[in-house]
């Protein structure tokens, strides 16, 4: 099913997809120990350099690290990443400017979120990726919503990296490169480490079936009732239980390796929009 039709039907009918999601989240949080560890250690590493730098350099300071290259500059940034905003808070204020970035940043996560759990089971390149963009949303996310300006009331996130190209004045560039902070490098090396995973590592998922696909590894307890045979449908997929074999009921076939034992039950099971449907015996 493709996303557009997995959208049009959460809108119909979005419990059985809130339920099915929090299920696969909490199976994917239990097991994603790597990706959610650097998640966890961005997040955290920006938070404790902020609260440093904050601590130690009033706003509009600035400590000199490499003399002409390195600064540790303290500002309070009202804008997106990298202070830019295309002049928009001229246009509609910073208090809307403010409230957009909130809301758009509360759906990028949980976009990002989604992604790394539908990407659970591809390469831990790619789900570190999602955590990384995850970790810097979140940093800049927290201090737009609990950091104010001393100098100006208004919120802002607290940057302070401030690189100087050694005095010189590059073409395009400047004398200097905006200051920033780790949620913003996480956010950028993220999205680089993304455009590698789509570009060059990803490979989608071969097109659905027509036909029936049959899956001999189901076990009845995953759906339920396994006492009595239970029939399931989704999208035609038809899955028999181990113990009695499998067969192509269209064509008669039979999988190399197994025979149908007839006398015993079997067991058809699918879903139906994400639950489980009880049919009886076949």
């Amino acid at each position: 099913m493709s996303l557009k039709e997995e959208l049009k039907n959460f809108i119909k009918n979005p419990r059985p997809y809130l339920k099915s999601g929090a299920k696969k989240t909490w199976e994917y949080i239990k097991r994603a120990r790597v990706e959610l560890i650097v998640l966890a250690a961005v997040f955290a590493l920006d938070l404790i350099t902020k609260g440093i730098i904050q601590a130690t350099i009033k706003e509009g300071g600035s400590v000199e690290v490499i003399p002409n290259f390195l600064y540790f500059t303290y500002v309070l940034n009202s804008y997106a990443a990298f202070g830019t905003l295309f002049g928009l808070e001229e246009l509609v204020g910073h208090g809307v400017i403010r409230r957009f970035l909130i809301v758009f940043t509360i759906f990028a996560l949980i976009g990002f979120f989604y992604c790394m759990v539908r990407f659970r089971r591809e390469r831990l390149f790619g789900r570190i990726t999602f955590a990384l963009i995850i970790a810097g949303t979140l940093g800049n996310f927290y201090d737009r919503l609990f950091t104010v300006s001393t100098r100006t009331g208004l919120h802002g996130v607290r940057d302070f990296i401030h690189f100087k190209y050694f005095g010189l004045d590059l073409p395009l560039i400047g004398t200097e490169f905006a200051i920033f902070n780790i949620a913003d490098s996480a956010l950028t090396v993220g999205v680089v480490m993304f455009a590698v995973f789509f570009f060059f590592m990803y490979k989608p998922p071969p097109p659905e079936l027509a036909g029936p696909v049959y899956r001999p590894d189901w076990k009845p307890e995953e759906c339920g009732d396994s006492g009595q045979g239970s029939e399931v449908r989704d999208q035609g997929l038809e899955v028999r239980d181990q113990g009695a074999g499998i067969r192509s009921q269209g064509a008669g076939d039979r999988e190399q390796g197994f025979e149908d034992d007839l006398s015993q039950p079997v067991i058809v099971a699918s879903l139906k929009n994400g639950e489980c449907e009880i049919a009886g015996e076949e």
